[in-house]
């Protein structure tokens, strides 16, 4: 199951808007280490939205409006599963969770596995970039201050009470992992390729 994109219009709309969804979530993500409920609640509706509206024109298309609300239940189940395992894990936050269970929703269940093995490849690839920006900027010093656990300063004791930043977080690998696998898999309909 994935989207329904009728012709190359649709196509660049869909995939634009998308994008431009995680995009924003990129750079709130990074601005202030959270990923929050106002973006991701109105991408998880439109995706569900888009899904159904795009079946629904699909001419002699896969199902109609029943598909594409389909699509976009199985992807949102998918995408939440698997960030919701990853959540338990302890490897994510509860943003990232919403965030990728509302790209589910836009892309389907099968997208959404892709889009996930995607991104944990771009989450080695951008956090060893990090690594090795940190050693070059400051050597080992900079790179060892940045992974120390904040001190709490009431108490001077380490503590959980102030979040750190983290080497990476997952909303820049989403875009990126996104950009990538939707161009290549809709590179027909988007006119890229033959």
């Amino acid at each position: 199951m994935e989207p329904v994109l009728p012709g190359p219009v649709f196509a660049w709309v869909f995939v634009g808007t998308l994008l431009g969804f995680l995009a924003v979530a990129a750079v709130v993500d990074y601005r202030s280490l959270v990923v929050p409920k106002w973006l991701t609640l109105p991408m998880l509706a439109l995706g569900f939205v888009a899904n159904g509206v795009l079946g629904g024109v699909d001419p002699g298309g896969a199902g109609g409006v029943f598909y594409g609300l389909l699509t976009a239940l199985a992807g949102f189940g998918t995408g939440f599963g698997l960030f919701f395992a990853m959540w338990i894990l302890g490897t994510c936050g509860g943003g990232d969770v919403k965030l990728f269970a509302a790209v589910g929703s836009w892309v389907g269940p099968y997208l959404s596995f892709l889009l996930l093995c995607g991104t944990l490849v771009f989450v080695v690839l951008v956090t060893l970039a990090r690594v090795a920006y940190l050693l070059l900027a400051g050597g080992p010093t900079e790179l060892s201050k940045h992974l120390a656990k904040p001190k709490n300063r009431a108490s001077g004791t380490e503590g959980l009470n102030r979040p750190r930043r983290a080497l990476t977080s997952y909303s820049l690998p989403v875009v990126l992992s996104a950009a990538s696998i939707l161009l290549w898999h809709f590179k027909a309909k988007l006119l890229l390729a033959p």
